[in-house]
């Protein structure tokens, strides 16, 4: 017999101790109560264990391995469904949410009180569990960020902060000097794109939505307070390789896109706006990685005329590399434009809610979905081409000044962190650096109870904390 010891777990106690009653019934009354040759009898009334269970633990036996050890029934879970994704406009909702929390609820922002206030938000359509929406909170860019008393409160992460303020102040420069503001962007449109609701009397004679997506096209446009640029508009169907733009976009067709019908249509004076999507920031030259080799980063270094020592270290020369990369690196777009004095900037991480032909596109989609009766691709482009064609620029104006509003908010916003921040260190009496704000991936996954745990807080910091969001 082996002398290790093994964990008998509830279950195997239970029986353990009916076998141990069952023996202990028999010795006291001094005779058998079942009789031997009844021996499947005498197993069930001894273990408590039903008789078909005691057939498929024997029969287990009997077919496993010798050696091997039982195995215990697959419970059936109920797995969650996929939450249902959100869009643009919907992010852009959940982040309002968490910025004026505080000044709403007057308590902190806590991942539990916004993910019951979403789910009272009536333009938010999200239908996921608590875990599926925090991820979605941390993709929009925010973080847990530690307060003064170890609690916790939403905070964007710095990078994207820093990267949306140097955005609002060119975009307001250019404006001020009187610069046209160009934005471009792509999105898809299928061939069975409808509004997935209708009239019905349950007869089943009534429009039916097809199934599945069917086939698709891709748009590619640009716009702003001035209207669409003209002839501008591209649209190709994705999925085949037969001639120029019938493809899936890439930076090829982009930069074709961008020479031969937006340099040559858009007005003097303009500023493009694109997004941080690869194809659109393709680098003229390849930058340095940790991979090059020390001859070729020294180079890099030298080509660019930053100094650095000729002891330094491979480490120490990538070190220096990475603090001057950003600025000397040179994309395809900037590249391009710049031969027609088109500066180009580019959208904060995150924001689709600062570009205005996101909702333009929301205009064409739901024009599309409402008539598409025929589900047949070209009707369904000669609908797209209608509603471009029918989009004013009075629209575009509306929708350029709302987005303005949006710039402006989310500048008087960044003044405020500015202040409470600079609070919050001089009650701490010590500096911080963002390595200091932000937990780990491990630390996040906190109890919901622990989060929430606690008195409101009344001290200075705590309200600074608040007004954070």
């Amino acid at each position: 017999m082996s002398n290790q010891k093994k964990v008998v777990h509830s279950q195997g106690r239970e029986i353990i101790y009916n076998v141990y009653k069952f023996m202990k019934n028999e010795k006291d009354c001094g005779e058998v109560s079942i009789p031997l040759n009844r021996l499947q009898e005498r197993v069930a009334e001894a273990t408590g264990v039903g008789i078909c269970t005691r057939r498929r633990i024997i029969k287990e036996a009997e077919n496993k391995p010798v050696g091997s050890k039982f195995t215990s029934p697959r419970k059936n879970i109920n797995q969650p469904k996929p939450k249902q994704s959100v869009d643009q406009y919907e992010e852009e909702i959940i982040r309002n949410i968490i910025y004026t929390y505080a000044d709403i609820h007057k308590r902190r922002p806590t991942m539990k009180a916004v993910f019951e206030a979403v789910k009272d938000e009536e333009g938010v359509n999200f239908t996921g569990k608590i875990h599926s929406f925090r991820r979605l909170v941390h993709k929009i860019g925010f973080r847990w960020k530690k307060t003064q008393d170890n609690r916790k409160t939403l905070v964007e992460k710095f990078d994207i902060k820093a990267k949306r303020v140097e955005y609002l102040r060119r975009i307001k420069r250019y404006r001020e000097e009187g610069w046209n503001i160009i934005y471009c962007d792509e999105t898809y449109l299928h061939s069975l794109h409808t509004s997935p609701e209708a009239w019905d009397d349950g007869s089943n004679r009534c429009l039916k939505a097809p199934v599945g997506k069917g086939s698709r096209f891709i748009i590619l446009h640009a716009g702003g307070a001035t209207g669409f640029v003209p002839n501008a508009l591209t649209i190709f169907k994705s999925g085949t390789k037969s001639g120029d733009y019938h493809h899936e976009m890439n930076s090829e067709n982009f930069m074709k896109w961008l020479t031969e019908k937006f340099v040559k249509n858009v007005s003097a004076k303009s500023v493009l706006v694109v997004d941080n999507a690869s194809y659109h920031n393709v680098p003229v030259q390849a930058s340095p990685t940790s991979a090059w080799k020390k001859a070729d980063m020294q180079k890099w270094l030298m080509e660019r005329g930053i100094f650095f020592e000729q002891k330094c270290t491979k480490a120490e020369l990538y070190g220096i590399i990475k603090v001057h990369k950003p600025v000397h690196k040179i994309y395809k777009i900037d590249q391009i434009l710049a031969e027609s004095n088109i500066p180009v900037l580019r959208l904060p991480p995150y924001h689709p809610e600062l570009n205005p032909i996101e909702k333009i596109w929301a205009l064409v989609k739901n024009h599309v979905a409402a008539y598409n009766t025929t589900f047949k691709l070209d009707d369904v482009r000669k609908l797209a081409e209608a509603k471009f064609e029918a989009v004013t620029v009075q629209q575009w104006q509306n929708i350029c000044s709302h987005v303005e509003k949006i710039e402006v908010e989310y500048m008087k916003r960044e003044y405020i962190v500015d202040e409470v921040e600079d609070l919050i260190i001089s009650i701490n009496g010590e500096e911080s650096d963002e390595s200091d704000f932000f937990l780990s991936s491990d630390e996040e996954q906190v109890d919901e109870k622990e989060v929430q745990g606690g008195s409101s807080s009344s001290n200075l910091a705590d309200f600074g904390c608040e007004l954070l969001t």
